[in-house]
């Protein structure tokens, strides 16, 4: 069977909001996750953009890695 197409898959639920960042913590620790990993770029990590989710996964008791190198404005190569 040849390849017609393009799969998305999205999560259950997907929550918006002021502030909904800062749950995400919360919405981990309820899904049993212990670590994750967390992707940005250097800019936002420069900003400290970052920090309020980092922070919220933290304090959830969930382990954070960062990789903080992804190019902000890839090039179509």
């Amino acid at each position: 069977m040849a390849h017609t197409g393009t799969v998305f898959a999205s999560p259950a639920f997907i929550r918006t909001g002021r502030g909904i960042s800062r749950s995400l913590g919360e919405l981990l620790q309820a899904r049993s996750v212990r670590k994750a990993m967390f992707v940005t770029d250097p800019g936002i990590a420069a900003l400290k953009l970052d920090e309020p989710v980092r922070r919220s996964m933290e304090d959830a008791g969930i382990r954070v890695a960062v990789y903080n190198q992804v190019s902000a404005d890839p090039t179509l190569d």
